[in-house]
């Protein structure tokens, strides 16, 4: 196993293509789940709505960063992949008691300001 010279590491800019693919991902299966109990709670509780509501327009937020730091990827413009990057946190950070999302998210930011730097050298 691992002889030498060889490195389970991975590179910087698969990290980042993982983490804008991971914030699409996660702002899908949210939308779509957040989306499906809002009918019942119209029906049960309404009271609640406005904090579903809520959810369910930072998930899609949370699904147009992540296309934007997707696009900013392959096409290399930093100010849209930081652009991305601002708005993939709102909901990671309002729905912090889904601890993975928002553990995944504090991680890879770390991985994605590198890349942001790294990309603003570049170009």
């Amino acid at each position: 196993m691992g002889g030498k010279g060889k490195s389970c590491e991975c590179t910087l800019e698969t990290k980042v293509l993982f983490f804008c693919i991971w914030t699409i991902v996660t702002g899908l299966f949210a939308a779509i789940i957040i989306g499906s109990l809002i009918p019942m709670v119209i029906k049960n509780n309404s009271e609640h709505l406005g904090f579903f509501v809520t959810l369910l327009v930072l998930a899609v937020i949370e699904m147009v960063a992540g296309s934007c730091m997707t696009i900013a990827f392959y096409k290399k413009i930093a100010w849209l992949f930081m652009v991305g990057l601002v708005f993939s946190s709102f909901y990671p950070y309002c729905a912090f008691i889904f601890l993975v999302p928002l553990i995944m998210h504090i991680v890879f930011t770390v991985y994605a300001c590198q890349y942001f730097f790294k990309m603003r050298s570049e170009g």
